[in-house]
Order: C-alpha cells, then sequence, then structure tokens
C-alpha cells in the first residue's frame, strides 16, 4: 500500500523562506539517494507562509525505517540543527493518507 505524507510547518521568519529552499533541495536529494521505498517529495508555499511537504512513499514501514536510520548518520546533528534554525518545530504537523 503506498502512502502520502503531507508534513505542515511554519518558519521561524518570513526571511528565511530562502533557506528553507536550500535545506528542502537538500532533503530532497537525501531522499532520492538514500531512502528505500521513497517514491516522490513536492515543497510548497501557502499564501500565510505555512510550507507543506508532499511525500509519497511505498508503505509506512519504509518512511519508518528511513526516519529510524537518521539519529545513526553522522550528519544528522548539523542537518538538524540547520533544519531547526528555519522551521518552528513545534509548529510542524503531519498527515498520513493511503493512496487509492
Amino acid at each position: 500500500m503506498s502512502i502520502m505524507i503531507i508534513a505542515t510547518l511554519k518558519l521561524n521568519a518570513p526571511e528565511l523562506l530562502k533557506d528553507w529552499k536550500v535545506i528542502s533541495d537538500d532533503i530532497s536529494a537525501d531522499l532520492k539517494a538514500n531512502a528505500t521505498g521513497f517514491i516522490s517529495r513536492d515543497a510548497v508555499v501557502a499564501e500565510d507562509g505555512s510550507c507543506r511537504c508532499i511525500l509519497k512513499w511505498e508503505s509506512v514501514e519504509a518512511s519508518e525505517a528511513f526516519m529510524q536510520t537518521l539519529p545513526t548518520r553522522p550528519d544528522f546533528m548539523e542537518k538538524m540543527a540547520e533544519f531547526s534554525r528555519v522551521v518552528n518545530l513545534e509548529s510542524m504537523k503531519k498527515e498520513i493518507f493511503e493512496l487509492l
């Protein structure tokens, strides 16, 4: 069963949108290179400045398996520091949908 995850987030400040685009591109490239079961990812910005990431995976298990690998990666803490500088972590919301 393929799934779609829609992650909603807010930036810490509107002027960080350019930084978010760089981080978002890095996330997409990392998923393509390293995530078994990953299908696609798109990022969009709403009129109110909130961002959405739309990810497609072969399964919930594939998504979760990739997420579990992140803390073991040497670059993870550095990337998380940059991510949290730009994104309000408390604003993040994730919804999972089964693709028909």
